[in-house]
């Protein structure tokens, strides 16, 4: 059996509100979702996203990650990352 380890992660009040209600409209809980994150890291040796110093357009916002730019606008339900 994996043994497990806490990581803690400090963010303003207000994204952690965000955060979670994505992750609950995904049907995902917020440590699940971070678990994602870290695993895709892991597996890629790289951020599934770019870093920049630039804002990005809403219309390329989701870009990086192969989805359509139409997808943003569709309800969570409908998508698939995983």
């Amino acid at each position: 059996m994996t043994q497990t380890a806490t990581l803690n992660v400090r963010m303003d009040a207000e994204t952690k509100r965000e955060f979670t209600q994505f992750c609950d409209e995904l049907g995902l809980s917020a440590s699940s979702l971070m678990n994602v994150f870290a695993k895709t890291v892991v597996r890629n040796q790289a951020v599934p996203f770019p870093l920049t110093s630039q804002a990005i357009a809403p219309s390329d916002r989701y870009a990086p990650l192969g989805v359509l730019p139409d997808a943003a606008a569709r309800p969570a339900q409908e998508l698939s990352f995983f």
